[in-house]
């Protein structure tokens, strides 16, 4: 099934909101393009766009009508969208830098990390990707050392984000092994 087909070559990113496709970033040994497996294991998977570039980070809107992902084509890490599942042109999001793209559950607005900053981009609704303002909601320093998985989420109704906090380093772990039975109590 599935899994037998993305054979160590794919990272499983996004579904479709259909639940039709899978949205899988390939290795980046092997280019870094998005692809859309589909579920339907007669289909084979198909590269969305293939570009010089690296890809990652999809995230399809809650329409399933544009992809948003993060992108180096500028010189820098940008978030861009395109239509989904293609094809189209590519739209840059972010403006001087950006990671880590979110939708909110109405696909009106995208969220994406810049800086020390999250941002908001209000879509415009209508047939066209159109993006009408960018909004820095708040101060968000980063929290985790990677970029390349989100560390923050917004709830259902959009009213409140969830970030992961900074954890300072792990100085000591102590594993005790083989703890005697009679002192493990049950309440």
């Amino acid at each position: 099934p599935l899994a037998l087909r993305l054979q160590r070559r794919f990272l499983p990113s996004a579904w479709s909101p259909d639940g039709r496709w899978l949205v899988a970033l390939e290795n980046f040994v092997d280019g870094g393009d998005l692809w859309r497996i589909p579920i339907d294991t007669a289909l084979e998977p198909l590269r969305l766009f293939q570009t010089p570039f690296l890809e990652y980070d999809p995230v399809v809107s809650p329409d399933g009508r544009w992809v948003a992902y993060t992108s180096n084509e500028s010189g820098q890490w940008e978030v861009n969208v395109q239509a989904f599942p293609g094809p189209g042109g590519r739209f840059q999001v972010s403006l001087g830098g950006g990671l880590m793209p979110l939708w909110d559950r109405s696909g009106r607005e995208l969220y994406y990390r810049a800086g020390n900053g999250l941002y908001s981009a209000t879509v415009a609704p209508g047939p066209a990707f159109n993006i009408t303002k960018r909004t820095l909601l708040f101060d968000a320093p980063a929290l985790r050392s990677t970029e390349i998985e989100r560390d923050y989420d917004v709830t259902a109704d959009g009213q409140h984000f969830v970030m992961l906090e900074r954890a300072d380093p792990l100085e000591k772990l102590v594993v005790v092994l083989n703890w005697p039975a009679e002192l493990v109590k049950s309440k």
